[in-house]
């Protein structure tokens, strides 16, 4: 249900703002540590620990991630409707409007949160596929697959032949079809306009499911972040805000394809100090590959 229904699956789980009971939007501690020092930065790939910034962290953390394309969203009407209106309305002047192109190509949601790609659970098993991209940053390791995902939960029914692909000799153009939905506020990191990410495809969700297993990760709703405001919003911004995104949230709904899933290893909340440092192919997610790591934790 999480990547099915995960506007239904965070309605039931009583993840969203409480929109009836508040008379104002109230920016919570982590948002305001971790993210709203964040605000007006440019995207920076210089990963050292010797200059950590306000709302920065050191280590980074390395994750993985559906990435979201920027691009389609902001050319689907009923996005860009929610967009204009939002615009037009009093909360304009509290929205970073700027953290759209900042963050064009870094707008994602994160499927398994701070991954530890150097040891594998069960070593008989093998690894989902990550090729290092770019040049220089040096190979992810993955960890291995559990016993209940091989190729009869992920390969087999993505192909019409219906038999599953060597390890590294699979197609390189199957994709995954995913719904962008939104708007939607939680009551954690409460300052962030998400998007929830939908997964139409029974076959698609237990291909995610299984790279979630690989990893560890909770099997939770797909959220990509957006928007983030300045301030907490009251008042009449308030109310209009709570509007729009009762309107919008139903409506909104933009299809996109993926081709890999993202490995980056980021210093913020925002990536905006990150780097892509691996991709995970869809159309091959059992070839074995080298070890790697992303240095002390």
């Amino acid at each position: 249900m999480p990547l099915a229904d995960p506007i239904g699956f965070l309605a039931v789980a009583d993840g969203e703002y409480d929109w009836d009971s508040r008379t104002e939007l109230v920016l919570d501690d982590r948002y305001r540590e971790r993210q709203l020092p964040l605000l007006g930065r440019r995207p920076n790939p210089d990963l050292s620990g010797t200059d950590v910034l306000p709302g920065e962290f050191w280590p980074p953390v390395r994750y993985v991630a559906v990435p979201i394309d920027t691009r389609a969203l902001l050319a689907d009407p009923g996005f860009a409707a929610f967009l204009d209106e939002l615009r037009a309305s009093e909360v304009a002047g509290d929205v970073w409007w700027e953290g759209i192109e900042a963050r064009a190509d870094r707008v994602h949601a994160t499927l398994a949160p701070d991954i530890d790609t150097t040891t594998a659970d069960q070593p008989e098993s093998r690894p989902i596929a990550v090729t290092a991209d770019p040049p220089g940053s040096g190979p992810i390791a993955a960890t291995a697959e559990p016993a209940d995902s091989g190729p009869s939960a992920v390969t087999t029914d993505r192909r019409r032949g219906g038999t599953a692909d060597p390890p590294g000799c699979g197609p390189t153009d199957v994709q995954l079809e995913v719904t962008v939905r939104g708007p939607w506020v939680g009551r954690f990191n409460t300052g962030r306009i998400y998007l929830p990410v939908q997964i139409p495809s029974p076959a698609d969700r237990r291909l995610l499911a299984a790279v979630r297993d690989r990893f560890g990760a909770p099997h939770t709703a797909l959220l990509a972040g957006f928007l983030q405001l300045r301030r907490g919003v009251g008042g009449r911004p308030y109310e209009r805000l709570r509007a729009l995104v009762r309107r919008h949230q139903p409506l909104v709904a933009v299809p996109m394809t993926v081709d890999h899933l993202e490995v980056r290893d980021t210093m913020d909340g925002l990536v905006l100090r990150s780097r892509v440092v691996g991709r995970i192919p869809l159309g091959d997610p059992h070839a074995p590959v080298a070890g790697g790591s992303r240095g002390p934790r």
